[in-house]
């Protein structure tokens, strides 16, 4: 990976990118399902432990992958809009 886009994925900023991906989908999950309030407040929360383990099995993943011969990476996934 180079340019913009890889220093806006690395590092803490990255952390907070995916921590905004998540929170955004569940936002959307939760508004599609008509939750009450409290569980909006509640996914402000809940989006920060399942950033850990999303990132956590990408480190397991990614060895596992190049032990049995994939060149593939486990990443982030990355969404684009074109107009």
């Amino acid at each position: 990976m180079s340019g913009p886009s890889h220093s806006l994925l690395s590092g803490a900023s990255g952390i907070g990118f995916a921590y905004m991906e998540i929170l955004i989908a569940m936002i959307i999950g939760l508004a599609h399902g008509n939750a009450p309030m409290r569980h909006y407040l509640v996914s402000l929360v809940i989006a920060a432990p399942v950033v850990l383990v999303a990132g956590l099995a990408c480190a397991f993943i990614n060895p596992v992958l190049g032990t049995i011969g994939s060149d593939a990476e486990v990443r982030w996934p990355s969404w684009s809009v074109s107009v």
